[in-house]
Parts: structure tokens; sequence; C-alpha cells
């Protein structure tokens, strides 16, 4: 699982729209169709995310459960990330 993939699925999930989001993540249609599909196959999750009703997407009832756990894995990410770059700019850590 990779983290671009966390970040279709919910932007996925917030518009429901494949269109709307592949414009949001500055991403091609097929390009956010492929990583969605690669995250429902069984090596990943195995379970269908969304249901698909026409051109809409909704969220199915494992893509509700798992969005709240893709959510708390991205903000952990991002707040790695800072703790990792406070680091770097001397803004925290011990001196040796």
């Amino acid at each position: 699982m990779e983290i671009r993939q966390l970040r279709y699925f919910l932007d996925i999930a917030r518009t429901e729209h494949l269109t709307q989001s592949a414009h949001n993540l500055f991403v091609t249609q097929s390009t956010l169709s492929h990583g969605l599909r690669q995250l429902e196959q069984e090596q990943e999750l195995g379970v269908d995310l969304f249901d698909r009703v026409g051109r809409r997407l909704r969220l199915s009832q494992a893509g509700l459960a798992f969005r709240v756990y893709a959510a708390r894995a991205l903000h952990e990410i991002e707040a790695g990330r800072m703790a990792l770059a406070d680091l770097g700019a001397l803004q925290s850590g011990s001196l040796t």
C-alpha cells in the first residue's frame, strides 16, 4: 500500500467523482482509477471500497470503515514528516 493510494482514496471518498478528484490531485483520471484498482485488489485490501453508481462513486461499507484508518495513517505520516523537519531545522531534539 502506498501513500499516494491513500490520498487517492480519501479524495475520491470526499468528492465521490473520479474526474473531480483527478483534477484536485493533478493526475489523469486513468492514473487515479488505476491507483484505486490497485488498492482494491486482493494483494492489498481485497474489497471494493466504492459502489459504482453511474458516473459517481459511493463509499461501500468497507470504504466507510477504511476511511477512518486511512485518514489517521496520513495524519500520522504528516506528523512524522513535521517531526523530522523540526529535527533538521534544530527546532527539537537533544543537544549532545
